[in-house]
């Protein structure tokens, strides 16, 4: 079909017969960087490798002087040849006529007359090497219309990565080289070897007391120094774990054995060795399978004795190899250095991970593998990743000292990574406490608190100075990223950012919910604590008063005097009622996030109207006072809290989802589909009495307190509880227009807010 409009070709490539976006790959193997891409219609195109070499600038008078950086290359084929291309499967026409089909839609005229599309491919050489589509409308009168300019705004796989083989001609001319899938590889080795080294020597970010550290930082009003020499890193004594797994290789073998120490049985000053040596972490998934290996009381002799690590699982297995491929002779696996079966050992040794994995020399994070048995030697990540999958150009390469040939340019999209560790709730706080981290996914991964880098591609040498832009990208691998990167954000953000993410994660044992976060938690309240103290002239610092007493209650940061610091946490949202569960037994009091399994939304809302007069928590274990709880309320005084049947005269709606756009009246989402029925049952039939607790909003006007967008609590009645104690079951928003307050006050109409305030106590 040969269209002669725009509207003619937007229809198709719409068209359910040509739907050109998502198809399945067509080939025997699916596209990958060992097994790219590569067909007939792509194999057309030829990129002339002189177009990546430098420039010379060109004089444009009154000393402006430029360089051409942007070239481009017009491919040969027009519309109807692209179409019948990406019909039979080809990476690169598929591309095209997605972003053509996206984009199409915002042009002024879709009844501009064409005479033919043309198609281009816009790279881009100065630094960042990649590539954009450009597509052109030419007029019957030859006038140009552009639909796509080098790519599309929010839409990441419309720019494309190139990279070149090691061995290939087009090596000369390309710096960024595939992903290296072997994370045991010669370079793999070299690489993370390579971040450690300039980690330790060159990045004060990231040495051990990094909050002493950052605080004489603010103190001073001075930036991490970009090229300095650090002295050698050593643990403080009081910061080495219980145990740790000793590395020995054994010498007739081969093979590598590791042996259990208990670190206080050994000298001081074989102690102060191993804070000198150093020591990693592991953080991986345990998977469904568990840990075969672990250490019990029956099993402590056999471990202090040693065992070879071939028959440990091969993610532990892998994880001390290559440990000890670092340089290490100690690492800290969890299975292996906490008593497995004992619960009070357990609940000591969480206490202090804070400690464990804030003050190792490096975090190994298996992030691609889902279990214990899986390891780290992760095969390519699904083509499913790769929007774009990786697909090969031909590409001459000239003389110009890099010798001449026939050479190949890989063009891919960004991954789109979901490791399966981001979706384990303990391994949060692990990334989070950890300054530095190896990243094992389809390549290794470096993430510290100052840089990110990647074994191959773009950023494959780890910088002195930092390289994030207000803390993006927090990490090349999504999920997985020390806290300190967020170091430019408020204390309450970080908690933000970390409970939202947390909340998004499973849990093999729901009663660990507050366990789970609760090392974070100490460092976050650290960090509350610190922005609240002066400066060394004994001014106020923060945008916290110096002093502020701020406790930590069930997952929350309370305090009596900062209500712009309490209201948000307790407007925490679910982002889907449907999605949303409340444990079977008692976990954290009903206002907390920790209540509710599910996606949540936090830190949205403004200053209270209220006041918190008091807390009170019963911990589970009163040596971990960021850990479970047996019950916890909070008390406020100054509520306006009317019943939900007085709001229906104002228009109630209960809503499922928190991203709803926003509509005049009561909008109610319940935490959960129990607490929606309840909601529904108060206003059907009037059986259970719900009330609407205010939280913030504009509720001053002259004369009368009238909400306008203001927001709160649903909640009803504690059961068997004393009087004015309530239980949460949901948020509303209110919304008022000033045509609804001028309506009110000229009839004299009661408002919804128009009631006595009152003291109330949330469990």
């Amino acid at each position: 079909m040969e269209a002669t409009t725009l509207e003619q070709v937007y229809r198709l490539l719409t068209s359910a017969d040509a739907s050109l976006t998502y198809k399945p790959f067509r080939e025997e193997r699916s596209p990958s960087v060992a097994s790219p891409h590569s067909c007939l219609h792509c194999g057309k195109v030829l990129v002339n490798g002189d177009i990546f070499r430098e420039k010379p600038l060109v004089h444009f008078g009154d000393d402006r002087y430029s360089r051409d950086t942007s070239p481009s290359l017009k491919v040969s084929y027009g519309l109807d040849e692209a179409i019948a291309a990406s019909r039979e499967g080809c990476k690169l026409y598929e591309w095209f006529l997605d972003t053509l089909s996206i984009e199409i839609l915002s042009v002024h005229s879709l009844a501009f007359p064409i005479d033919r599309i043309e198609f281009h491919l816009a790279f881009e050489t100065d630094g960042k090497i990649d590539c954009g589509p450009i597509i052109e409308a030419v007029g019957r009168d030859g006038e140009r219309r552009r639909l796509v300019n080098k790519g599309l705004v929010g839409v990441p796989w419309s720019r494309l990565s190139i990279c070149a083989p090691r061995d290939d001609p087009a090596s000369s001319i390309i710096p960024h080289r595939p992903a290296e899938t072997d994370v045991f590889s010669t370079r793999s080795i070299e690489f993370a070897r390579d971040c450690l080294s300039t980690c330790m020597k060159h990045h004060e970010q990231c040495r051990t007391d990094w909050l002493k550290a950052d605080l004489h930082r603010v103190a001073q009003d001075r930036h991490p120094l970009e090229d300095i020499a650090l002295d050698n890193e050593t643990i403080a004594l009081e910061d080495l774990p219980t145990r740790l797994l000793k590395i020995n290789k054994v010498l007739e073998s081969g093979k590598l054995m590791v042996s259990l120490i208990t670190v206080k049985d050994l000298s001081i000053s074989e102690q102060s060795q191993v804070a000198a040596d150093g020591f990693a972490a592991l953080s991986y998934c345990w998977g469904r399978e568990g840990n075969p290996v672990q250490l019990t009381a029956k099993t402590l002799e056999e471990l202090q004795s040693g065992i070879v690590t071939s028959s440990l699982p091969s993610t532990i297995n892998d994880a001390i190899h290559f440990a000890h491929a670092l340089g290490l002779k100690y690492i800290w696996v969890d299975a292996l250095c906490i008593f497995q079966d004992s619960t009070q050992d357990k609940e000591l040794e969480i206490t202090r991970m804070g400690s464990y994995y804030g003050t190792n020399t490096v975090t190994l994070c298996a992030a691609s593998a889902p279990g214990s048995s899986n390891g780290l030697r992760s095969t390519e990540p699904a083509p499913s990743l790769y929007r774009v999958p990786p697909l090969v150009l031909r590409c001459h390469v000239g003389g110009g000292g890099g010798g001449g040939g026939a050479g190949r340019i890989l063009l891919h999209s960004s991954l789109d990574l979901r490791e399966p560790i981001t979706g384990r709730g303990w391994t949060l706080q692990e990334s989070l406490l950890s300054r530095r981290l190896v990243i094992f996914s389809h390549q290794l991964y470096w993430c510290c608190a100052t840089a990110n880098a990647a074994c191959e591609g773009e950023l494959a040498t780890l910088p002195r100075a930092p390289n994030r832009n207000f803390g993006a990208p927090a990490s090349l691998v999504p999920g997985v990223y020390p806290a300190q990167v967020l170091r430019d954000y408020p204390p309450e953000v970080q908690w933000y950012l970390g409970v939202g993410d947390f909340a998004r994660r499973r849990l093999g044992v729901e009663a660990d919910k507050l366990l789970a976060v609760s090392a974070f938690a100490g460092r976050v309240h650290a960090r509350f604590r610190a922005c609240g103290g002066p400066r060394d002239d004994g001014t106020a610092r923060a945008h916290r008063s110096p002093g502020a007493s701020i406790a930590y209650v069930a997952g929350l940061f309370l305090s009596r005097r900062d209500l712009s610091l309490v209201t948000p946490q307790l407007f925490w949202q679910v982002a889907r009622t449907a999605d949303c569960t409340r444990p079977k037994a008692y976990r954290a009091p009903s206002w907390s996030w920790a209540s509710v399994d599910g996606e949540l939304k936090l830190g949205e809302s403004e200053r209270g109207s209220h006041t918190v007069t008091g807390f009170d928590v019963t911990l589970t274990n009163a040596n971990a006072p960021y850990g479970s709880v047996q019950q916890a309320a909070i008390r406020m005084s100054g509520c306006h809290m009317p019943s939900l049947q007085e709001s229906l005269g104002f228009g109630v709606q209960i809503v499922d989802a928190a991203d709803l756009p926003s509509e005049r009246g009561v909008r109610i989402l319940a935490d959960t589909p129990p607490d929606a029925e309840l909601i529904q049952s108060a206003i059907t039939e009037s059986k259970s009495p719900v009330f609407l607790l205010h939280l913030s909003g504009d509720v001053t006007r002259p004369g009368r307190e009238i909400p306008y967008g203001c927001v709160g609590l649903v909640v009803m009645p504690a059961p068997g509880a004393v009087p004015n104690t309530y239980q949460r079951l949901g948020t509303f928003n209110f919304y008022r227009s000033l045509q609804d307050y001028q309506i009110e006050t000229s009839e004299g109409a009661k408002t919804l807010f128009d009631v006595p305030r009152q003291d109330v106590a949330l469990w």
